[in-house]
């Protein structure tokens, strides 16, 4: 803190706080601030971001600092009390006759709040066996079809079109329609069923296996992605592929372009480099490349399409784009990679372009369903129509007032257009399943009012409620003046929710983006809320798993990590003293000679040989290639990680965040050789976030932060 104080100080404020001093490290004195350009300093203000994270740093750690005082005040009075009544000998029996009552009303108070808990505790469980009737008196008793979901389940040839809206049963209804197909004769594995996500693929085996008990086998039930995967492994050949491929995660790109730099040459090659070197050039390239896989389009397509752009920069900047997706395409085939979009357009284009391969594939089933058809994209959407032609029935199961994927590539015309393709021919049958069982009536009705706006809205019949009690939910929309009143608002309901008898793990927040998120989780922490959110970055938000994080990376690239090495040297894992390590960030200049000065600056310090250790074991322990987990888990047992996670209070935390990060750098690795990369993609991992499954997140007793899409 003493360090940024002495340096520049900046003033600004903004919407929200109002004459705040924040402090920055600028690097420049005050006079030479005031000479910058306007786009200089737009610049300064740009970092507006990193000011207040770093300020949130400086803020917690003031916040323990004063803590730590209070305790010493505190310690401080008691010691002069008992001192001073050591003099006279009336003054310790009068100190000793208050503290005797005092502990006699520390007591009374313990005794008091027991009785408290207990009460609550029992009024809680009260009101969840209310809660617990009420959910019950929504529905029926007994699950039966109603006439539309029957009228679904007896189809069993020629195409169907469901729309299904939220809650109607359609997961039932493609159980149902699998358990007669089979019941009359059709082989389990001539079924197909394909899922959106994993989640729901699960969610389906598990009715399916409770539906069919007592049969041999059940239908091929896939996630979209994993059944175009399984084709591609089977006749990875066929696909260019020397073995079957691994999967590359979307961000690993960045990477993989910015590895690509220091193999270019240094000649004609300046612009390349230059665009490879810019973030918002690679963040293009990924989109682009989304793009086309979405769309079904080649790259030469694409290519073409783009040539015609009127503006010379943008025309020049895309086509760039598109050649790196040449190149990065290639460069994923020639190290056996392919990431989501592969799978699909790989199989799509082969299916599109090869009859006898098409011919091969629809061979193996009689039946298709697809659910959640609304946010498959086009190659998908097309991919269905191809199979459908060759198949004794296909259903595809969606809901247009469902689809929010649009800005990942979903494509909500499937629907229009496999109506559209099909309809004409004799046995084609649109069917709504228009009661809703999840919703009450008031909330359907206003979710109506909204999606009845949409211009583009798929013609189907309006929902109502499948409720048979009258219960109504209660609806509240709120404005506030500040995110901070929003959080403390949010975090007040949910504690007067958790008392009323629903658990922390029943209730989630979603967002439209995890930044909106953290003053909220922010607000959650510092009430003792337990909660995780999809955010990768949250993962590190304890000691123990930062310094997981932090000693990888250093291992990994002790030069280029030189600003991580200088956040661990506060680790517990390592005796470095206080002292120590603020005399060795503050005579390193450069974080690139962080790792050296160990053991190279002179002078006294008050344990040398605690430093000297620490640069031998990461010496010692850095990453030389080989097997990468073998490597990882010597790593967490010689650093002392391994006793510290078996005495915290949290081991399952941080054992899952390991196994994490080992499944992510296990699959990195095989295209981000270099340790340094690695590195870097842990950094990333842990600073910047990427968005995580909630099946990877969630745990019992924590309250769920995720975005709405996830």
């Amino acid at each position: 803190l003493p360090e940024i104080m002495n340096e520049a100080k900046l003033y600004f404020s903004d919407s929200i706080l109002q004459d705040c001093t924040f402090i920055f490290n600028l690097y420049h004195e005050w006079d030479q601030v005031e000479e910058l350009t306007d786009t200089e300093l737009n610049q300064i203000f740009s970092n507006l971001t990193k000011v207040m994270d770093k300020l949130a740093v400086i803020k917690n750690r003031t916040r323990r600092l004063r803590q730590v005082l209070n305790q010493g005040e505190r310690d401080l009075w008691v010691s002069r009390i008992v001192n001073r009544a050591a003099e006279d000998e009336e003054d310790t029996l009068q100190l000793a006759r208050d503290i005797s009552l005092l502990e006699k009303d520390n007591e009374r108070m313990k005794i008091e709040i027991a009785h408290l808990n207990e009460e609550i505790e029992k009024n809680r469980n009260i009101s969840k066996e209310r809660l617990a009737a009420r959910r019950k008196a929504r529905h029926p008793s007994e699950m039966i079809l109603n006439p539309s979901q029957f009228e679904a389940v007896q189809r069993n040839k020629g195409q169907a079109l469901i729309t299904a809206g939220p809650g109607s049963g359609k997961t039932h209804v493609l159980t149902e329609r699998a358990v007669r197909l089979i019941k009359e004769g059709c082989a389990p594995e001539k079924i197909i069923i394909l899922t959106f996500t994993v989640k729901a693929t699960q969610n389906l085996i598990e009715r399916m296996d409770k539906a069919l008990f007592g049969f041999d086998g059940r239908p091929v039930i896939r996630n979209f992605h994993g059944f175009c995967k399984d084709l591609i492994d089977e006749n990875h050949l066929e696909f260019g592929f020397a073995s079957p491929p691994s999967h590359v995660e979307k961000y690993m790109l960045d990477h993989l372009m910015r590895r690509q730099v220091r193999s270019l040459p240094l000649e004609d090659n300046e612009q390349l480099k230059k665009m490879l070197n810019d973030e918002n050039f690679r963040d293009l390239v990924k989109e682009i490349n989304e793009f086309m896989h979405n769309r079904g389009l080649s790259p030469n397509d694409t290519f073409k399409m783009c040539e015609c752009i009127e503006d010379d920069d943008l025309r020049v900047e895309v086509l760039f784009a598109i050649e790196q997706c040449i190149t990065l395409r290639g460069e994923l085939l020639s190290n056996n990679g392919m990431t989501y979009g592969d799978h699909i357009t790989l199989v799509h284009q082969k299916i599109k372009d090869e009859p006898e391969f098409l011919r091969q594939v629809s061979n193996r089933y009689e039946h298709l369903m697809v659910d959640e058809f609304q946010d498959n994209n086009f190659a998908q959407g097309q991919l269905v129509c191809l199979l459908a032609d060759h198949l004794q029935s296909t259903v595809v199961v969606g809901d247009g007032d469902q689809a929010i994927y649009y800005f990942r590539g979903a494509n909500v015309h499937n629907m229009k257009d496999f109506k559209k393709a099909f309809e004409e021919k004799g046995d084609f049958h649109h069917i709504n399943l228009e009661t809703g069982y999840r919703h009450s009536e008031n909330l359907v009705e206003i979710a109506e009012k909204y999606i009845s706006l949409s211009p583009e809205r798929l013609e189907k019949e309006s929902m109502v409620s499948g409720w048979i009690s009258s219960e109504q939910t209660k609806i509240e929309a709120t404005e506030f003046a500040t995110d901070i009143d929003e959080a403390a608002t949010i975090v007040d309901f949910i504690r007067r929710r958790n008392l009323m008898g629903i658990e922390f793990d029943e209730v989630a927040i979603l967002t439209a983006s995890l930044d909106h998120a953290k003053q909220i989780t922010h607000q959650l922490a510092i009430e003792g809320i337990p909660f995780v959110t999809t955010n990768s970055s949250d993962l590190f938000n304890d000691d123990l798993s930062r310094d997981i994080g932090l000693i990888l990376r250093i291992c990994l690239d002790p030069i280029g990590q030189g600003h991580a090495l200088s956040i661990f040297l506060d680790s517990n894992l390592f005796p470095i003293s206080k002292e120590d390590a603020y005399l060795i960030r503050k005579r390193t200049w450069k974080p690139q000679k962080m790792f050296e000065n160990l053991i190279d600056l002179n002078g006294y310090f008050k344990n040398r040989q605690s430093l000297i250790d620490l640069h031998s074991f990461i010496e010692a322990k850095r990453f030389q290639g080989g097997d990468f987990r073998k490597w990882l888990h010597e790593l967490i047992c010689d650093s002392g990680i391994s006793s510290s996670i078996l005495s915290s209070d949290n081991p399952f935390a941080a054992t899952r965040l390991i196994e994490q990060l080992t499944q992510q750098l296990e699959n990195a690795f095989k295209f981000l050789k270099d340790p340094e990369y690695l590195a870097g993609f842990i950094e990333h991992f842990m600073e910047d976030g990427i968005e995580l499954d909630i099946e990877e997140v969630e745990s019992k007793g924590c309250l769920l932060v995720a975005t709405i899409h996830k």
